[in-house]
């Protein structure tokens, strides 16, 4: 997961480089505004969970430590185990830590998906805002509608990007406690 997480954010920041250049041809000024304003926003929430996803990864590479010992525990004292009937206390060892280690993958999984809710609503804003900036300059329909379009399409590719980026630095942190 560590090369996929490597692969997908060098590939996604290519990506975000080559359309925020072409952005920045187009209109220099709103695409430094959007820039800052997406990579504050995206910044802002990955501070935010860094932590977390640290304190996560070190939980989950120790319970899977937990469930191998446990599991080779088990298998090799398998005749001692069915002799003395403690068979239901190993696999409910077993159940809890693998139960356990289920929870913390669900909140790992979580907070990885969980920008892009956030992402989409940043990049609808900074659409309209686009909008707005060019009504406000005194543009007209003309004007508007290239803009739009080339920031709508920009948006329509840069949201997943982003969103990609974001949760490749979470699967980073979380296997690199």
């Amino acid at each position: 997961s560590v090369i996929v997480g490597l692969i997908t954010l060098v590939t996604e920041a290519v990506m975000v480089v080559v359309i925020g250049a072409i952005l920045f041809i187009a209109q220099p000024e709103l695409t430094l505004a959007a820039v800052i304003v997406l990579g504050l926003s995206s910044g802002a929430y990955y501070v935010s969970i860094k932590g977390q996803l640290r304190k996560w990864g070190e939980t989950e590479q120790r319970q899977r430590n937990d469930i191998i010992r446990s599991l080779q525990q088990g298998l090799h004292s398998l005749k001692e185990t069915k002799v003395l009937g403690r068979a239901d206390v190993i696999i409910g060892r077993f159940r809890e830590l693998v139960q356990a280690n289920g929870r913390v993958k669900f909140h790992t999984k979580t907070a990885a998906v969980a920008p892009r809710f956030w992402v989409e609503s940043v990049m609808i804003v900074l659409v309209m805002s686009v909008v707005i900036f060019v009504v406000a300059r005194g543009g007209g329909a003309k004007e508007i509608l290239p803009m739009l379009s080339l920031f709508a399409a920009a948006t329509l590719r840069l949201v997943p990007s982003t969103t990609r980026i974001l949760y490749a630095l979470s699967v980073l942190k979380n296997a690199y406690p």
